[in-house]
C-alpha cells in the first residue's frame, strides 16, 4: 500500500482460537517513507464494520511517531513492533477468544502525513 492522504484502511479475516492457548503473530514487513502513520494488529471478537474505527483486541502496534518503529523500516513484525498491549516478547499473546475472532490488520495516515511504501509478506497466526 502506499499513498500521501489521510485515511484508516482495515482488511481483516475469521480465524479459529481457542481461550487461554499461546499464539504467535510472525511475517515479514517493509515499510518506506512513513510520516504521521500506523499499522495495527488486532485479534478481536466484535466483526468489524465499515463506518467505525476497530481497536477491539488490539496485539501489536507500529508507529511512525516512535522514532525507529515505522518510518523506515525491514525485518521480521515479531522482532520489529514498538507497542503490544498484553503481547509477550517476539509477539506471542494469550487468546481470550474461545472459537471464531477477527485478525484486523489496520493502516492509516493523519495530519498530512503519508506512506511511501508498506509490504507484508508470509504473515501468520499459529498456535505456540
Amino acid at each position: 500500500m502506499s499513498g500521501q492522504a489521510d485515511f484508516n484502511h482495515a482488511i481483516y479475516q475469521v480465524v479459529q482460537v481457542q481461550q487461554g492457548k499461546k499464539y504467535k503473530l510472525s511475517g515479514g514487513l517493509v515499510a518506506a517513507d512513513a510520516s504521521n502513520a500506523w499499522l495495527e494488529f488486532y485479534l478481536g471478537s466484535a466483526e468489524p464494520v465499515s463506518t467505525g474505527d476497530y481497536n477491539n483486541g488490539p496485539l501489536i502496534f507500529f508507529s511512525s511517531w516512535t522514532p525507529g518503529c515505522f518510518s523506515t523500516v525491514s525485518g521480521k513484525i515479531e522482532e520489529l513492533y514498538c507497542d503490544g498491549p498484553g503481547v509477550d516478547p517476539g509477539a506471542v499473546f494469550t487468546s481470550q477468544i474461545d472459537g471464531s475472532a477477527y485478525f484486523v490488520i489496520k493502516i492509516g495516515t493523519c495530519c498530512g502525513g503519508g506512506i511511501g511504501s508498506v509490504e507484508i509478506d508470509n504473515l501468520s497466526l499459529v498456535e505456540y
